[in-house]
Order: structure tokens, then C-alpha cells, then sequence
């Protein structure tokens, strides 16, 4: 499959608003319209990005490639970030039994930074990875499209109504496959980019982010009961649009680089975060948000070119330690 530049630069736009979205001091207006897609929108681009090939694998080599895709690098980056809490534990600044939780929530997937090495983000990966085997299962019992979307919204009304079970972010996975089928559904259709349908896009966004209760958020369940579930789902279909529009103007090689990296960025957000944070707070300008978030984006491609500098390191965070698809069957 050759590589698209409009996809990486829409991966680039995506994560930079995941960067923006977590900035302190962020506009609850912006947060509420930032939160109402970007990470559905991830979703949608990994359905859309589903090869075909992949799902005639054998099930142990699809779950193997995947695992080593997704979760491997989390355990790595959860790893790096876990060393300050090491340090802590050693200078008995933190419990046995909190280090041993925050252990447990960070090679999982927990999505409360007080149960992870505050790597938060990475409950996406992991969350994605139950996505994928899920339906990789559920194309293994048909191909019947119509089947398929009955077993996605019996999943999706499971987690729902159900307190299923949390390990892996199963629970967010069956939230998430929706937007996951949607994408793999748009694979047969020919998206065109027009201006009216992004102003429309542009309205529906707005309107939708202002009328809806409560704020999205994927990771803690939060997406709308009954018409608003609706109303988001609106919601994250026409803010990806409008990523997948820009994307086809925008000849950024920036932009395109941040999309061909986003495992590091999502995995060492919150540290850099907090480094900004510190940074501005110390002279006082703390509420300066465009400028916490230019910080973080010229740090975070620092740590993103220090860590290439480390073939193997860099193999493992960015999950490119399996064989190919020709090799693995």
C-alpha cells in the first residue's frame, strides 16, 4: 500500500489538537469542540486504514503483528516514564503498593493519571488493539456488512448499559468500534473535498459542540445518551472531515512528519506537558496557552529525533519490531 501524504498530515492535524486539547488553561469552548472529535477521528482513520491482507492472517500471527504494533509500544514508553517513579519509590517518596498500582494501570491501559506513570494517552493504543482483534474476529464470522454493524451496535449498546470489563480498555474498545466500522465502511467510498461540504462540516461542529450537555470524552465513557449519542457521532464525522479536507491543501512536511510519529508524541504528551507548564509558571506566564503549546510541539520533536537516534529504542517505541505481512504468512 503506498503511503499518502494527505493520511499522515490528517495524523498530524489530529495530533496536534490531542496536544492542544491537553494544554492548561485551554478555552472550555475549544476544549469541548477539540474533545468532540479528535479522538474519534483516530478511530475512523484506523478503520479506514484496515488492509484487507491482514485480516487472512492466521489468528495468532494477526494478534501477535498487532500486539507488537500497539502494545508493545505502550509497555515501552509506560517503561520510560515509570524510571522518575522508580526513582521515588527508591527515595521512599511513594508506597510499594501505589507504585505497584500505577504499574498495573500503566501496562492495562488505566485512564486516570493517578493510576498510570502519568501516560494517560496510551490508553488509545491499547484500546485500539482490542478494537482490531475484535474485528478482525467479527470478519472471521462474516463479511456480511450488514451483520457486522448489527454485532458493532450490540457491542456498543453492551458498554453502555454494562459495567464490562476494564482490562485492556476493553470497555472504551466497544464504545469505539463504531467509529472503527465507519472508517473501514468509507475504505469503498470515494470521499470528495469540497468547500460546502466543509463550511457544513464547520457548522455542525460548532452548533453540535455548543448544544450538546456534556463535553465528549472517549476515555471515560462519555460519548451521549440516546439523541446525543447521535448528535456526537455527528459531531466527530464532521470534524474529521474537516481534518481530511485540510489535509488536502496543506503541503506541510512538518505536519507530516508529526503524523508519521504521533506514537511518541501521544506517549510522552503529558511529561512534556508538565515540563511546559513548569517552564511558563516560572516566568509567569502559565496562562499563555498558544505559547505552552508551540513548547510542546518543539520538545516533543526534540524527544522524537533524540529517540531515532537509537535504532532498537526507536524500532520498540514506534512498534516496527514484527516481520512484514508477506513474512508473517
Amino acid at each position: 500500500m503506498t503511503r499518502r501524504t494527505d493520511i499522515d498530515i490528517y495524523r498530524g492535524l489530529g495530533i496536534l489538537l490531542v496536544v492542544l486539547g491537553h494544554v492548561s488553561f485551554l478555552s472550555p469552548s475549544w476544549h469541548k469542540i477539540i474533545y468532540s472529535f479528535h479522538m474519534p477521528a483516530f478511530f475512523i482513520l484506523s478503520g479506514y486504514l484496515v488492509n484487507v491482507k491482514n485480516l487472512e492472517l492466521k489468528p495468532w500471527i494477526f494478534i501477535i503483528q498487532r500486539f507488537y504494533r500497539l502494545i508493545i509500544p505502550a509497555w515501552t514508553i509506560g517503561v520510560i516514564c515509570g524510571l522518575p517513579f522508580v526513582a521515588m519509590l527508591l527515595m521512599s517518596n511513594i508506597s510499594g503498593s501505589d507504585f505497584l498500582m500505577k504499574l498495573y494501570g500503566t501496562l492495562t491501559g488505566a485512564t486516570k493519571v493517578a493510576n498510570n506513570f502519568f501516560v494517560t494517552p496510551i490508553w488509545f493504543l491499547y484500546c485500539l488493539f482490542i478494537v482490531e482483534a475484535m474485528f478482525y474476529l467479527i470478519m472471521k464470522i462474516s463479511s456480511n456488512k450488514y451483520i457486522i454493524a448489527l454485532i458493532v451496535i450490540s457491542f456498543y449498546l453492551i458498554a453502555k448499559n454494562v459495567n464490562i470489563f476494564h482490562f485492556f480498555n476493553v470497555n472504551i474498545a466497544f464504545i469505539a468500534m463504531p467509529y472503527f466500522l465507519i472508517g473501514y465502511i468509507l475504505q469503498s467510498i470515494v470521499i470528495t473535498r469540497h468547500i460546502n461540504y466543509a463550511m457544513i462540516s464547520v457548522v455542525l461542529l460548532l452548533g453540535f459542540s455548543y448544544l450538546t450537555p456534556t463535553e465528549v470524552d472517549m476515555s471515560a465513557l462519555q460519548v451521549g445518551n440516546g439523541v446525543w449519542a447521535f448528535i456526537n457521532l455527528a459531531s466527530a464525522l464532521a470534524g474529521s472531515y474537516l481534518l481530511y479536507y485540510i489535509a488536502g491543501y496543506i503541503n506541510s512536511e512538518f505536519i507530516s512528519w508529526l503524523g508519521k510519529n504521533t506514537l511518541v508524541i501521544l506517549g510522552f504528551n503529558y511529561y512534556i506537558n508538565a515540563i511546559a507548564k513548569n517552564i511558563l509558571t516560572f516566568v509567569h506566564m502559565e496562562y499563555y496557552v498558544i505559547l505552552s503549546f508551540i513548547i510542546q510541539i518543539v520538545l516533543l520533536a526534540i524527544l522524537v529525533k533524540i529517540i531515532a537516534c537509537w535504532p532498537a529504542l526507536n524500532s520498540l517505541v514506534n512498534g516496527k519490531m514484527f516481520v512484514t505481512y508477506k513474512e508473517a504468512k
